[in-house]
């Protein structure tokens, strides 16, 4: 009888979904510390207080550990962009909101920044996180196309990430607020849509 109590617990402990998504969390913020060069097992395990061998029973590789915190990142990163895009109500508005989302501390931060930054290097040599990438980017110029064509969204997309590179390596805070805005609105109007360039050509 008190054998099987205690099998009991030990599965209560092997298939505790929390313990996942808390080994998630401090993979995230042992990327964000050390970068992906010092990710180790023992150190998320100590960090997120769970056995060592959790570690591989939920997650096959370091490979899927990674894969599986930078996935997160980038549906959370893609979600926040659109929740905040679909208030958008004219191209003036969505202009706008998508200069305060590179200036948001909520999602501009420190942390997110140095993990970002770190995904891009991994993606360079990984085909699964440039296609996590790209999906992002994907999710991103069709919360912009709902206002602008399909080359200003792409403009648009390198802009962000040019963006938010140089105000987060930049002491002084980098361009504000008022400034991508401006940006933006020249991106917008520099680009003349496939129909309105035939609409001038032949009045």
């Amino acid at each position: 009888m008190a054998g099987e109590a205690e099998e009991n617990v030990k599965r209560t402990r092997r298939y505790d979904p929390a313990r996942k998504e808390k080994i998630l969390d401090k993979a995230f913020e042992t990327v964000a510390e050390f970068g992906v060069a010092g990710v180790t097992h023992r150190r998320i395990a100590a960090l997120a207080g769970v056995p060592l061998g959790s570690m591989t029973y939920h997650f096959k590789s370091m490979d899927e550990l990674l894969f599986m915190v930078f996935s997160r990142f980038a549906q959370d990163g893609a979600d926040f962009i659109k929740t905040r895009m679909e208030k958008a109500e004219t191209p003036e508005d969505a202009i706008e909101i998508f200069a305060s989302i590179m200036t948001d501390r909520e999602w501009v931060n420190s942390q997110n920044m140095a993990v970002l930054y770190e995904f891009y290097s991994l993606a360079t040599r990984e085909p699964a996180c440039r296609q996590i990438l790209t999906d992002w980017s994907s999710s991103t110029r069709q919360c912009l196309e709902r206002f602008f064509s399909p080359a200003a969204a792409r403009a648009f997309d390198v802009c962000i990430e040019g963006v938010l590179l140089q105000n987060f390596l930049n002491p002084d805070g980098g361009l504000p607020q008022d400034e991508i805005i401006a940006l933006l609105r020249r991106i917008s109007l520099t680009d003349i849509p496939a129909n309105a360039q035939a609409s001038q050509q032949h009045p």
